[in-house]
Order: C-alpha cells, then structure tokens, then sequence
C-alpha cells in the first residue's frame, strides 16, 4: 500500500474531480463573501476565516459548469502563496488511489486540452479527473497578486 495516495474528491455541475490531499486544508460551508472590485472573473472575493484573509475562487466558473449546487461547500487549499478557497457543488470522499487506478489523460480527449487535467482515476466504472489546483487557477490569481501589490 505505499503507492497509496490520498485525494479529494467532488463534484463540480456533473463532473467527478480530484485534488491531493495533502494540498487541502479544510473544508467549510459557503460563507459570506467580501467582493473585490475589478477582480477577474472567477475571483469571487476574500473571506475571514479565523484572522486569516483567503481569496474565494469559483471553481464551477473557471471549469464552465453551467450548472451550481444549492448548497455550495468551500475547499480550503495551502498553494505556495497561501491558502486559497475552491467553491465547488459538492465533496464527495476521500479517496485512496492505488498506482493501477490512475492513468494518463488519453490524447484527443477534451481533458487533453487542459493541462490542469493532471491524471485519471478510475475505479468499477467511476472515472474522476484529477486536478492540479496551481494550474486551474495559476493565471487568475497572478492578476490578483500583481493588482494587490500596486
């Protein structure tokens, strides 16, 4: 079992994915949300949770869900900046995925096209798209960072 990794995973509209579990640091209801002007668009603001400002980011935006869970949940993620919100429709479970259940994203596959796609798990007929959270979101938080430091 040392090829053991542990991930999250949840749901995004109708899609199953994935992030380590060691880049997750909890996982909390919809709070209220402070807007940040001029903010890119799937920034959907910072919160206060426990003294420390985090930056909302609307994971069902960025991934072109058209569709958002009546009771959205928030998954607090450590990135090298600091930690960072992922709303999402719903969290599944943790999951424990032995090396034989993760492949390589198939070449011409929609999933290609993205390379925060990093990998896929299957598991009976279940597949759930692994997710590098750096890269969803690397481009709209570099504009956050840059408008914050002038």
């Amino acid at each position: 079992m040392k090829d053991s990794q542990k991930f999250l995973s949840f749901m995004v509209g109708s899609e199953s994915f994935a992030v380590p579990l060691l880049k997750v640091r909890e996982v909390i209801g919809m709070p209220e949300v402070t807007a940040i002007p001029q903010a890119p668009a799937h920034v959907v603001g910072i919160i206060n949770l426990r003294g420390q400002i985090i930056t909302i980011f609307d994971l069902r935006s960025r991934l072109g869900s058209g569709t958002k869970g009546e009771q959205p949940t928030v998954i607090i993620c450590e990135m090298p900046f600091g930690q960072m919100g992922m709303i999402v429709d719903m969290v599944s479970s943790v999951l424990s995925a032995e090396a034989e259940q993760i492949s390589e994203v198939p070449p011409g596959s929609r999933a290609a096209n993205h390379d925060f796609i990093t990998n896929i798990y299957s598991q009976d007929d279940e597949l759930i798209l692994m997710l590098d959270v750096e890269k969803v979101i690397g481009r709209d938080i570099k504009v956050t960072q840059a408008a914050s430091a002038a």
